[in-house]
């Protein structure tokens, strides 16, 4: 019988591609930008950057984890549901992206204030986004806290803060 959990070289691997990634993350946030740079960049992003860039928003530590570990079990059902995002990347490109370019918008937020002519659903939705993304990154903290936990023997709590504090040093 092989050897379980984490050997020395996983944890190199881990150590190194972890700080890959922060340095990566450290070399290319050092750019400032103004409230539409970041929102609309330039405004000459080809198209298919732009849908590389929503799909990569759609992703996260449960999409690897969770598909993976049904496929293992025997399930490919969830598989099926990402082939949503075929569909609804290009629709979202096609006859969303252009009602923003046209009417000059930067957010969501601030189509529905113009829309509906109301500051307070612009708040509502933008608290409600908010509330939505405390939930989703709570979770996205937690699953991978459970697996690394899991392979090497770090509490969950302390690989959480470690991303707490990633996620701090990368805002």
């Amino acid at each position: 019988m092989g050897k379980t959990g984490f050997t020395t070289i996983d944890f190199v691997i881990l150590v190194v591609y972890l700080l890959a990634v922060l340095f990566a993350g450290l070399l290319f946030s050092k750019k400032d930008m103004e409230g539409k740079e970041f929102f609309k960049g330039d405004g000459t992003i080809p198209w298919y950057v732009t849908s590389v860039s929503i799909f990569a928003t759609l992703l996260s530590p449960i999409s690897f984890l969770t598909l993976a570990g049904n496929s293992f079990a025997g399930s490919w059902i969830l598989w099926f549901a990402q082939l949503g995002m075929v569909i609804a990347i290009p629709i979202a490109i096609r006859f969303f992206l252009p009602i923003y370019a046209k009417l000059d918008i930067d957010t969501a937020y601030d189509y529905l204030e113009r829309r509906f002519d109301s500051k307070g659903l612009r708040v509502i939705g933008a608290l409600l986004f908010i509330i939505f993304q405390l939930g989703r990154m709570s979770i996205i903290m937690y699953l991978p806290s459970i697996a690394l936990s899991t392979l090497t023997g770090i509490s969950v709590n302390v690989l959480i803060i470690v991303m707490g504090v990633i996620a701090i040093i990368y805002s």
